[in-house]
């Protein structure tokens, strides 16, 4: 999944841990950026049995999101809208890179869905 500045999302050094950071970083291909949008709506680091959700199942602006082992709770799932933003069901806010960073390491967050940039991901 890409970044409206053109990063990539990541699993923060490919670690298949609970409550690791899922950050933004230079698009490299590498197994840390292989996504899938599972049925359920989840989004499984591939070939793990990981997948993005919101720290602690947070619902605030500003809430992090983190890997964390599957779970199908609803703060797992992701619905993908026709405006290219990532609806988290259990928030009903949307996946967004604060202020559209091109930092690697920058750890995502949810915020009220909007039009800005920083929302709008192109999926794989």
């Amino acid at each position: 999944m890409q970044s409206p500045s053109g990063e990539c999302i990541d699993n923060n050094g490919n670690n298949l841990a609970n409550n690791n950071k899922i950050d933004i970083w230079s698009c490299n291909n590498s197994a840390a950026q292989n996504w899938a949008i599972q049925p359920g709506a989840t989004i499984q680091n591939a070939g793990s049995s990981y997948c993005i959700g919101v720290k602690a199942g947070a619902t605030t602006n500003g809430s992090l999101t983190i890997l964390y082992s599957c779970n199908a709770h609803t703060d797992q799932e992701w619905i993908p809208q026709s405006n290219g933003t990532l609806l988290n069901l259990k928030s009903g806010k949307c996946l967004d890179d604060p202020s559209d960073s091109t930092t690697n390491g920058t750890q995502q967050q949810i915020w009220t869905c909007n039009t800005n940039p920083q929302q709008n991901w192109t999926l794989p």
